[in-house]
């Protein structure tokens, strides 16, 4: 008689779970998602995933228009938790003329974010003012909220942006 191991649930697994679990808000479904397997997270995420849809909420609309947001990093709080987001805008190739808006993890990660939730999340920028919130992940990260550069002098950390990226805003 052989014993059947149990696999470990994947990275993908863990990662989506987690955010599944921010999504709700429930932090008491499991502590670690670290030790689950495979059979256990797949269960987990049927049981999550429907209490996530539900509880997603649309930021209010706002008066500012979300298309007029440039590209950069930004800071703002969304659907009531702080995020870290990467607007791209390509000017050219294929992709020219579109916007893609990415959710950063605290690894450094990118997530694309899906079209309601890019939608939401330029609404808020253009809310908050492209520049405060561009500052607020410079200062956040100690990189500049425009090209992503590692700020060096006193005045751009704490500001948030580099002097060159400043003067073309």
């Amino acid at each position: 008689m052989t014993a059947t191991i149990a696999r470990p649930a994947t990275d993908r697994q863990r990662n989506y779970l987690r955010s599944l679990l921010e999504r709700t808000g429930d932090d008491t479904t499991v502590a670690d998602t670290d030790t689950l397997t495979c059979a256990a997270a797949s269960a987990l995420i049927d049981e999550l995933l429907p209490r996530a849809k539900a509880a997603k909420v649309t930021p209010p609309p706002v008066d500012v228009d979300p298309d007029l947001t440039p590209a950069g990093r930004y800071r703002i709080v969304y659907v009531g938790a702080e995020m870290t987001v990467k607007v791209d805008r390509p000017t050219t190739g294929r992709w020219a003329g579109w916007v893609f808006v990415k959710e950063i993890d605290a690894d450094g990660e990118e997530r694309r974010l899906s079209r309601a939730d890019s939608k939401g999340v330029l609404a808020v920028i253009a809310a908050t003012g492209a520049k405060a919130a561009s500052s607020a992940y410079g200062r956040f990260t100690g990189v500049c909220g425009v090209c992503g550069r590692t700020l060096t002098n006193p005045d751009s950390i704490e500001s948030g942006i580099g002097p060159i990226c400043a003067s073309r805003l």
